[in-house]
């Protein structure tokens, strides 16, 4: 058997939805779905044992990160993976005159813009630039999540010390801390012992 086989990945959290179809773009399998993990990898490969690695062409979407480990685990499989522009495939699904969007619709779309070969390549990083540019996502997620702590924070302030940003310029100094660990509640100076 020396035909290509096609197939399409629609990545989701859990799940995946896979179509696979043959080079004249006949379905192999009816659309089923997979879990994202090694196992399910796998399990999707065993259905395709008749087959060598080089006429295996997956193709997924590069929808948020969902798509990183199977590419990678595909990789490492010597399967060619061809990743696509969300807004690639879903201009190509409406070209098909499909106006209803599922999973499984999805999945059959990429598996034939693969086969037809009418996508533009993109290009991915290495690992390493990859693995920074998490990094530096996670990093930044950090920075809005203590900016949100320290709003948080600073409206509480207000409400217990009402004056307290007029005495201490940056509240969250080491002095500010030593302060507000002693006197928790807010009296008027002349109260407090």
């Amino acid at each position: 058997m020396s035909q290509k086989v096609y197939l399409g990945i629609d990545l989701a959290k859990g799940t995946s939805r896979v179509a696979t179809i043959d080079e004249d773009g006949n379905e192999i399998f009816s659309p089923s779905s997979i879990t994202n993990s090694k196992e399910g990898i796998e399990k999707l490969l065993s259905k395709l044992f008749s087959y060598r690695k080089e006429q295996i062409v997956v193709g997924m979407e590069i929808s948020s990160n969902y798509w990183e480990n199977m590419y990678s685990y595909l990789k490492q499989k010597d399967i060619p993976c061809i990743l696509l522009n969300p807004y690639q495939v879903k201009k190509y699904r409406q070209a098909l005159g499909s106006k209803i969007k599922t999973d499984s619709i999805d999945a059959a779309a990429i598996a034939q813009l693969v086969r037809g070969r009418k996508f533009d390549d993109l290009y991915i990083s290495d690992e390493s630039v990859l693995e920074l540019r998490e990094l530096v996502r996670i990093k930044h997620s950090f920075e809005r999540r203590v900016k949100d702590l320290k709003r948080s924070v600073l409206a509480l302030l207000y409400l217990t010390f009402p004056e307290y940003t007029k005495i201490i310029s940056y509240p969250f100094s080491k002095v500010s801390m030593q302060i507000l660990s002693k006197y928790r509640n807010f009296l008027p100076y002349g109260q407090r012992s």
